[in-house]
């Protein structure tokens, strides 16, 4: 007998046959996706670089290519290393003992003032000449320094450094400044050792190279023996010379710091005469705290002003501390 179908049986079988050709046609989509991906996969591999490394490399040189015009790294970075040698690889024999001594060695503020010989005197200050006129389309032309310098108003003394013919100072008045800051010391208040050490300093243990630490001191002081003086009323014992004290904030010392600045000239035997002086003055001694000597060079090859500074501070425990920079 033939079996009838009810209305119920007759849509699930043709549910079940819509779902069957839906899944047939899904599973040719995915294998059609999954074709297409293989080929693109395929024609990625074909290439060696791709559109996007290609667009990133020509985009990080122009970048390279632009900041390094812009800023002559590898010329500034050799002139920077030449004014720098000219502090730092400077060598000059000291005693006693007897012994060859670079910038690295420098332990005392005695050591400190052969160190300014050596590369500020006869480095920095290397060879002076007269430059006479020029501008207009007209040639300088160049004499040597007389005793009583470069006198007439188209004259100008130029300074060379030994470590290039090209770097040079470009003020009238001065190439290398000095800024130092005498120490303030106080009777020791501990009983159990004031045979071996009478006075303690008031800035203990302060970078005085980079802080104003004049500016904390008493009207009145007493040096390393325990004489009293006046430390913003400083006058050499010896030269006689009146040194100047400005206060923090004022134009002349290093970074406005405060203290006493010193000019060393335009011509070696300025600065010279200036260092003698200093030394005479007992300036390098324990009674100082800091001395920074900073001086802007002009190098007419590359049209580049450099600024170089070397800094020492000299700690509660006598112990050095040194750098240079230039920028």
């Amino acid at each position: 007998r033939p079996v009838v179908e009810s209305a119920p049986v007759k849509l699930a079988v043709q549910l079940a046959a819509e779902r069957g050709h839906k899944d047939v046609d899904d599973s040719e989509e995915r294998k059609k996706r999954a074709k297409a991906e293989e080929e693109k996969i395929e024609r990625d591999r074909s290439k060696v670089v791709s559109v996007e490394s290609i667009c990133m490399i020509v985009f990080m040189s122009l970048f390279i290519t632009l900041v390094t015009y812009i800023t002559r790294g590898d010329q500034l970075f050799f002139l920077g290393r030449a004014e720098m040698d000219v502090a730092r690889e400077s060598t000059w024999i000291a005693q006693p003992p007897l012994r060859q001594m670079v910038f690295e060695d420098i332990a005392s503020p005695q050591d400190i003032a052969q160190w300014a010989d050596t590369a500020i005197v006869h480095g920095v200050y290397a060879r002076s000449e007269c430059v006479i006129g020029g501008g207009n389309g007209t040639a300088a032309r160049r004499e040597p320094v007389g005793p009583d310098g470069c006198v007439g108003d188209d004259r100008q003394i130029i300074t060379y450094d030994s470590s290039s013919a090209w770097n040079t100072n470009f003020l009238i008045t001065t190439y290398v400044r000095m800024t130092f800051q005498l120490a303030c010391f106080d009777d020791n208040p501990n009983t159990r050792f004031q045979d071996g050490y009478k006075t303690i300093r008031l800035s203990d243990d302060v970078m005085c190279d980079s802080e104003p630490c004049m500016e904390t001191y008493p009207s009145e002081c007493k040096n390393l023996f325990g004489v009293p003086y006046k430390p913003k009323q400083f006058v050499g014992k010896n030269s006689g010379t009146e040194y100047t004290y400005r206060a923090q904030g004022e134009l002349g010392t290093y970074r406005m710091h405060g203290g006493y600045v010193v000019s060393f000239g335009t011509r070696q035997s300025e600065a010279q005469s200036v260092l003698q002086d200093l030394v005479s003055d007992e300036v390098f001694s324990a009674d100082s705290v800091s001395f920074v000597f900073d001086w802007i060079s002009y190098n007419g090859n590359l049209d580049t002003f450099s600024y170089n500074e070397a800094k020492f501070s000299v700690r509660a425990t006598g112990m050095v501390e040194k750098s240079v920079r230039t920028q």
